[in-house]
């Protein structure tokens, strides 16, 4: 059950090249405890010729991101501490010079537009 769902952009510029992501967060429980976090590369200047998948045991969470596109991510944790988390993981990716830009974005209300 995803619970109370958001969205953001993050831009991550490391030594391979600029990603672009988007990472939708949302509760995994009524009570609001446990975040989930499911991440997805939309683009990439990397090249990512030289990595290999592991064959022979689970993919890590960057193996996952890196060669899927996507990974996830849960914790139990309050909403004001994912940006920090989408950071962290990040870091973990990329590398601890990586500059993670994290932004949350905003849904406006629909404008109802009629022909006339």
């Amino acid at each position: 059950m995803k619970v109370d769902p958001t969205f953001f952009r993050v831009r991550v510029q490391a030594e391979e090249g600029v990603d672009g992501l988007m990472v939708e967060v949302y509760n995994l429980d009524s009570e609001r405890r446990f975040v989930g976090l499911e991440f997805t590369s939309i683009s990439t200047t990397a090249d990512r010729k030289g990595l290999s998948f592991p064959v022979a045991k689970e993919p890590t969470f960057r193996e996952c991101l890196l060669f899927v596109g996507r990974a996830a991510d849960a914790d139990q944790m309050p909403r004001d501490k994912v940006a920090p988390r989408i950071r962290e993981r990040m870091r973990e990716v990329y590398g601890e010079s990586a500059r993670v830009e994290v932004e949350e974005i905003t849904l406006s209300e629909p404008t109802l537009r009629t022909a006339g």
